[in-house]
């Protein structure tokens, strides 16, 4: 036998085996190195993008000169969750803190290990300590270690230093490997798809697959398809059909997630508190339309864990995925749009106040100003967000709709099958307007529809909703309320009898509304006090009045009750409503003893009186303005800021 003719069999009987090698290599070289026009993207930006936006120098350059320009005493890290839900002046201005005081730091795709090499790098190793560092993120985010794709890489590779062990150990370059690998397979998958759609359209259109044609049609197709073009808010329609067709999953196999005491959860809470300050972990809510088997999913008793972990290391855990949001908040199933991230901004301010992570109830503070607020929506129980309905007793029934049965008239344009009423008189207490006022920027219109007698069931949602979803929503805008039938039936056309009426609980998170001659009990819940030094000696009231005779002079009855005692019998004019507090000195002072207080508020005018906070405020030193107790019917007017 030859040499070449042995060769031959050699070659021939190790083929069968090198074969299945070498596929699976080209195939694992293939998936590794695969990339999409936005991954390329991606790369490119890689390091210079923070908050959605591509800088002219380094996140890291950036990021140290906006903490030396501010000094700031909060430092909101997070992927791109943190860039859309928080507005940080909003939250600044409701925690009491200067224009700048509030700085978000938002890294694409960013995990636990970005977060803590800008904590460690950018900000405690510069000499800066912030009283909070507000991790803003999904809960799968959170406890991932590994960077699954290379423009993610490269923004953690832009924080860090030439000495980074506990990174190295977490991470490694064999784990980032294998999560790139898993990360392409969908960009192949994404591409092969593409590749196929525009060779459809080209041999139906050329009736060739050329390259030289393939090449600008697929440019012009992927501008046509380019997210900007997508109007949004048509998304959340699509999602069921979606759902129909292909399986969604999550970014992040909750299986195979480190456990949090894996992440880099203990480090960041403890880096934070080594330094002085305090991280705060926040879990935000997604949109209702999210699938329950997709979005922020993590192994039962995950939550917990976490929170144990950061509480031990002096840190705090919010879980606000309870928030009330529906699909008018969102610009897709995770992201807000700026009605709900003003809305997500105000509840958070709340909670974080609540928690004193600012430290400013100190106990050598003679001026704590703890309050109790009677008409909360909202509160922290085991570090998880409970909504609260506050327990208000009205007396009456709501007044009539003046011309409640008023004609049903079509939408203009695109929405010509939508009824609305016209509704001009009653624009001051539109959504839009009220969501100005209420603590959580509520959409808060009192005015409803009915449908053969009975309350049409989604009330205060946008006028885009209403058009797309249909199904018994309804919107109050200024000069008409727009309504769809409960069954998607068009209500000029089904037979149904349609008309006006007012909110019969008259409520909205936090928020009350006070009809014209409505009188309302609000039990005082006085177990909190025990938290004050001597009682509470100030009962706050905030309100404003929406609608009504601009030459009205008519007034409100404010009356504090204690175990069967008229306390407090005040009187304030309609037109003196306009948001600044109206306090009221109580004499003597109430305890976690007394048994039974409430407080009424009765409307005797023609107005419309939104109450946006009722509350108890902790005994403290007379300032000028109270300097006695107040029994008149002429209350002292101090009309600070809210």
């Amino acid at each position: 036998m030859t040499p070449k003719l042995a060769l031959t069999r050699v070659l021939a009987a190790l083929l069968p085996l090198l074969l299945p090698v070498l596929i699976g290599l080209g195939s694992l070289s293939l998936l590794e190195t695969g990339r999409t026009k936005e991954a390329e993207r991606e790369i490119k930006n890689a390091g210079k993008i923070l908050n959605g936006n591509v800088l002219n120098m380094g996140t890291a350059d950036y990021i140290e000169q906006r903490l030396n320009q501010f000094e700031p005493d909060v430092v909101i890290l997070g992927n791109s969750l943190s860039t859309t839900d928080i507005i940080p002046p909003l939250l600044a201005h409701r925690l009491g803190l200067g224009k700048g005081k509030v700085q978000t730091f938002g890294i694409p795709k960013s995990m636990g290990p970005h977060w803590f090499a800008v904590s460690r790098n950018r900000i405690y190793a510069n000499g800066h300590r912030p009283k909070i560092i507000l991790i803003l993120s999904d809960l799968q985010s959170a406890l991932a270690v590994t960077p699954r794709s290379e423009a993610s890489y490269l923004n953690l590779s832009e924080q860090l230093t030439d000495n980074e062990p506990l990174i190295d150990q977490k991470i490694g370059v064999r784990n980032y490997y294998v999560e790139r690998i898993r990360q392409n397979r969908g960009a192949i998958r994404d591409y092969s798809l593409n590749r196929w759609r525009n060779a459809s359209i080209n041999l139906f259109r050329y009736g060739a697959l050329s390259p030289e044609i393939l090449a600008p049609d697929e440019a012009s197709l992927d501008r046509v398809f380019d997210d900007k073009n997508i109007d949004m808010s048509l998304h959340h329609s699509v999602i069921p059909t979606f759902q129909k067709q292909q399986k969604m999953e999550p970014f992040f196999d909750a299986q195979e997630l480190p456990l949090p005491r894996e992440s880099f959860i203990p480090e960041i809470t403890r880096l934070a508190h080594q330094n002085g300050g305090a991280a705060l972990f926040v879990r935000p809510p997604m949109s209702p339309s999210l699938p329950e088997h997709i979005g922020d999913i993590v192994l039962p008793g995950i939550p917990e864990k976490v929170r144990n972990i950061v509480e031990k290391r002096g840190g705090s855990y919010m879980d606000m995925r309870a928030l009330p949001m529906n699909d008018s908040h969102f610009l897709n199933p995770d992201h807000m749009n700026p009605m709900g991230s003003r809305r997500f901004t105000e509840a958070l301010a709340v909670l974080i106040k609540e928690a004193d992570l600012l430290k400013k109830k100190t106990p050598d503070n003679e001026q704590r100003n703890l309050e109790i607020e009677m008409l909360a929506a909202v509160e922290l129980v085991d570090a998880r967000l409970v909504n609260k309905t506050p327990n208000v007793q009205f007396t009456l029934a709501p007044p009539p709709v003046p011309r409640a049965n008023r004609p049903v008239i079509s939408g203009t344009g695109r929405r010509a099958d939508q009824a609305s009423f016209e509704t001009k008189s009653f624009d001051a207490v539109a959504d839009g307007i009220t969501a100005e006022f209420t603590p959580f920027a509520s959409r808060c219109s009192p005015m409803r529809v009915t449908e053969d007698g009975q309350i049409l069931p989604k009330n205060n949602v946008s006028c885009n909703e209403v058009y797309i979803r249909k199904n018994g929503r309804v919107c109050h805008r200024e000069g008409h309320i727009f309504f769809s039938a409960s069954d998607r039936t068009n209500p000029l056309e089904n037979g149904r009898n349609y008309v006006l009426t007012l909110d019969p609980e008259r409520r909205c998170e936090g928020a009350l509304w006070l009809y014209p001659g409505d009188e309302v009990l609000v039990p005082l819940a006085l177990d909190g006090l025990d938290e004050f030094n001597k009682g509470a000696r100030i009962l706050r009231l905030n309100s404003r009045t929406m609608l009504g005779p601009k030459d009205d002079t008519g007034e409100v009855h404010i009356k504090l009750v204690v175990d069967g005692e008229q306390r407090l019998y005040a009187k304030v004019g309609v037109q003196k409503f306009q948001g600044a507090p109206w306090r009221f000195i109580l004499n003597p002072l109430l305890t976690s003893s007394t048994e039974n207080a409430h407080v009424v508020l009765s409307n005797p005018t023609d107005n419309f009186i939104l109450v946006t906070s009722l509350a108890l405020r902790e005994y403290g030193p007379l300032n000028k303005q109270e300097n006695k107790p107040n029994t008149s019917e002429q209350p002292p007017e101090d009309v600070e800021a809210p």
